[in-house]
């Protein structure tokens, strides 16, 4: 670079030589004073908000009514129109836990553990009762300290099954030999809609008289709608024909279902001994 040079021709970023309102190199735009006016302040707030409303609507609406096409666009670079798959992954996370913090999705209930003595070759009521002497509480203590305990671990570690589902869909597509971070892209965005919505049935399903509702009436619906969104996904994301866009929907679904309950057991447990 030439010596000569002033401070305010080159790029405060990375010291490239500057010719125009940005910089060649990396993209950092030029700054002059009227980008510190109010007019323009506002212009800039008022352009940041709509475009993140924008985004987050159209990647919702994509990742709901477009099975496999968010993935497809995040991989083939289209990133300016939606929101990245870990930015989805976050909100409908950060949904799900506020408003389903009670829901024993990711992890045992403190009423299951009390009511089984044994799980898995693991003692649950000697456990249980020696975490109760040597805190001197309750039972009633005891279950209000597990599920806190339990339900911020279900929360803090739930991210880890992603890597887990993108390792099943690499496993069912061999064949395709994409890179893992492919199969990542799919899982995050399949998860995040399995998280949205769950969310969302739960809260309608709380509308239906109790005298309707059963453990059948939850579950069924979230069985068959995330079937069917995760099989359109692989047919749309795979290129699959539908016949093994089913066969591996189900297989996934079902492998996916055994990498939650195992993740359950794993935060239930770990929390009794945090607790202890």
């Amino acid at each position: 670079m030439d010596e000569s040079l002033s401070n305010e021709n080159v790029c405060v970023t990375c010291k490239s030589v500057l010719y125009g309102e940005y910089c060649h190199n990396c993209g950092e735009k030029v700054i002059s004073d009227k980008d510190f006016t109010l007019k323009n302040l506002f212009e800039q707030a008022f352009d940041a908000i709509a475009h993140i409303d924008s985004k987050l609507l159209k990647s919702f609406a994509c990742l709901i009514f477009k099975p496999g096409q968010l993935s497809l666009a995040s991989v083939r670079g289209n990133r300016k129109t939606f929101m990245k798959p870990f930015q989805i992954f976050i909100i409908t996370n950060m949904l799900f836990f506020i408003f389903l913090t009670n829901v024993d999705v990711f992890r045992i209930p403190s009423g299951w553990w009390i009511s089984h003595p044994d799980y898995l070759g693991f003692s649950v009521s000697t456990r249980v009762n020696e975490i109760k002497t040597s805190k001197k509480i309750t039972m009633a203590e005891f279950a209000t300290l597990y599920d806190f305990k339990s339900n911020t671990l279900a929360k803090g570690f739930v991210i880890i099954l992603i890597p887990v589902i993108s390792l099943i869909m690499a496993v069912l597509n061999i064949k395709k030999k994409l890179q893992i971070g492919k199969h990542l892209i799919f899982a995050t965005h399949f998860f995040s809609f399995a998280l949205f919505f769950i969310l969302l049935w739960t809260e309608l399903v709380r509308l239906i008289p109790s005298a309707v509702f059963s453990n059948l009436f939850w579950s069924l619906p979230i069985l068959l709608i995330l079937l069917t969104h995760l099989t359109i996904s692989i047919k749309n994301f795979y290129n699959d024909k539908w016949l093994w866009s089913i066969a591996k929907g189900i297989i996934a679904l079902v492998l996916i279902f055994v990498a939650i309950d195992l993740y359950r057991s794993g935060i239930s447990i770990l929390a009794l001994n945090l607790i202890a």
